[in-house]
């Protein structure tokens, strides 16, 4: 399974915001169960707007591990954030069914 979140962050706690993902957020939602791996991306295309755009990609082994984190470990998670930056981040969520993970050929 792929767990997507798209943040549009106030550019004002951007950067505040990233480092906390990276020292705090991310790591507490990596030790959930089935979670194994997270990529955390910027959206290059800056139209000069109030907001940017991460979305931060992770890597879990199912459906039931998904069911498991929104059961237990979501509502907690998302108050932390909410508490911190409150309406100066939105996310929006996509749980999305793996399909193929396809690498470059070795030569």
């Amino acid at each position: 399974m792929l767990y997507r979140v798209t943040i549009e962050v106030d550019t004002s706690v951007a950067d505040e915001w990233l480092a906390w993902m990276r020292e705090v957020h991310v790591p507490d939602v990596l030790r959930e169960p089935g979670f194994s791996r997270a990529v955390i991306a910027r959206e290059k295309k800056n139209d000069g707007g109030t907001d940017v755009r991460f979305v931060i990609d992770y890597d879990v082994e199912g459906v039931e591990e998904m069911r498991r984190y929104f059961a237990e470990g979501a509502a907690r998670l998302r108050a932390e954030h909410e508490a911190r930056f409150g309406g100066r981040a939105r996310a929006s969520r996509q749980v999305l069914e793996v399909l193929a993970r396809l690498e470059r050929p070795r030569p």
